[in-house]
């Protein structure tokens, strides 16, 4: 039987496009995943409709499109204070979250108002400039961005102009073993640790190392730490 060059040709490209499919399948699954930053918890690290990448492989989640596995003899990392991660939410493990990392198991973390430390040792944070955004039902949050420092790594975090003292949760944890405390950047209006506990490791899925898409263009790129 003869075949055609036409007929090979689209054999050919048939193939291509099955390897680039599975190759797009497995990377997705084990290495890189993206992910839309739903809200403004984390800004102003994250813009509301950021798309961010998620760097799996050293952490032993894998999976994609609803299912995961867990593969610990995989695991060769650890998160580290200030890096970003996104996890599957404790008290609803079907919705994903993205918060900074702050306690790591045995840590023992002090919150109050603002002012936050780790084992006894202050976070410092210096007052930069003035910020804005539009919450989704459309009302204007105002506020200043401070840099913190943790362990040598510095980031941005935002605090509301004119709260009253008594508006954010205080409190003493101690995280226990195989868990992280977590925060948002956007620390007056985030859904973290303070209110709902500890990750467990498990939950983890993966930590943010880039910025793909964003209405800001200045803000694509490399998320450090």
């Amino acid at each position: 039987m003869v075949v055609s060059k036409k007929s090979k040709w689209g054999m050919g490209l048939a193939l291509t496009g099955a390897a680039l499919g599975l190759a797009f399948i497995l990377t997705r699954i084990f290495v890189y995943e993206p992910f839309r930053i739903p809200s403004g918890s984390m800004m102003p690290t994250f813009k509301i409709g950021d798309f961010i990448l998620v760097y799996k492989w050293p952490y032993g989640r894998y999976g994609s499109f609803g299912r995961s596995v867990e593969i610990a003899s995989f695991k060769t990392a650890k998160p580290k204070r200030g890096e970003v991660f996104v996890f599957d939410f404790p008290p609803n493990p079907k919705i994903s979250y993205v918060k900074r990392v702050i306690g790591l198991p045995g840590d023992r973390i002090r919150f109050e108002g603002n002012d936050l430390s780790v084992n006894g040792v202050p976070v410092v944070r210096d007052q930069k400039n003035g910020f804005s955004y539009k919450a989704h039902d459309l009302s204007t949050v105002t506020g200043h961005v401070y840099q913190e420092k943790m362990d040598g790594v510095s980031y941005k975090i935002f605090l509301f102009d004119g709260l009253p003292p008594d508006y954010l949760k205080s409190g003493e944890q101690i995280v226990p073993a195989g868990h992280y405390f977590v925060m948002g950047d956007n620390r007056d209006s985030a859904n973290d640790s303070r209110y709902w506990g500890f990750v467990p490791e498990a939950n983890l899925i993966g930590k943010v190392v880039r910025i793909i898409m964003s209405t800001d263009q200045e803000s694509i790129g490399s998320v450090k730490p």
